[in-house]
């Protein structure tokens, strides 16, 4: 199969799977359909999805993977739930901390549930998440030199370094800084 042709098939498909999740979990939080019907409609319309779903990237598996672990969550699928937590790692690097956030919170709440449901949602986190995730991010590590590369970065040898990180520093000041004295 043709990689552009496959990555498109994934972007129109990540979107319906989006839609559906959304969905799913409006109508699992028993919110009024005039609501469900208005937040499905909002993620439908958004004109920048449009743009994710043909470019071939992964912006729309990423998105998908997550409304399907909020689904997971509200389902209380917490095997589920690990399984599509460590996908979206893998998709994206900032999987890795909205898997940590969920987690946190997902972990609260099944403390105060019960500690056998707490000893259950550890159990199924720590074997289907976090020791895939360990294995993967660790060859990563030695394979790159880097915890976290940016694949262009990794492939032209550049990574996150000092210079790099001034870049970024300079960038945000000139840009950010007016809304972040504003905050």
């Amino acid at each position: 199969v043709s990689p552009i042709l496959a990555s498109r098939f994934i972007g129109i498909f990540s979107f319906w799977l989006g839609f559906l999740m959304l969905y799913l979990i409006a109508r699992r939080l028993l919110l009024p359909p005039i609501f469900t019907a208005g937040l499905v409609l909002l993620y439908a319309t958004t004109p920048v999805f449009f743009t994710h779903v043909f470019s071939g990237m992964e912006t729309m598996l990423f998105l998908s993977l997550m409304l399907a672990s909020l689904f997971a969550v509200v389902c209380k699928r917490d095997g589920l739930l690990s399984l599509l937590l460590l996908l979206t790692s893998l998709v994206r690097p900032e999987g890795v901390a909205f898997s940590a956030v969920l987690f946190a919170a997902v972990g609260i709440e099944r403390y105060r549930e019960s500690t056998g449901t707490f000893k259950s949602f550890f159990k199924h986190f720590l074997f289907i998440y976090f020791l895939p995730a360990a294995a993967y991010f660790a060859w990563r590590f030695s394979y790159y030199g880097l915890l976290l590369p940016n694949t262009f970065y990794a492939k032209s040898g550049l990574g996150f370094h000092i210079p790099t990180l001034v870049d970024i520093a300079r960038f945000i000041r000139r840009y950010f800084a007016v809304p972040l004295l504003g905050l």
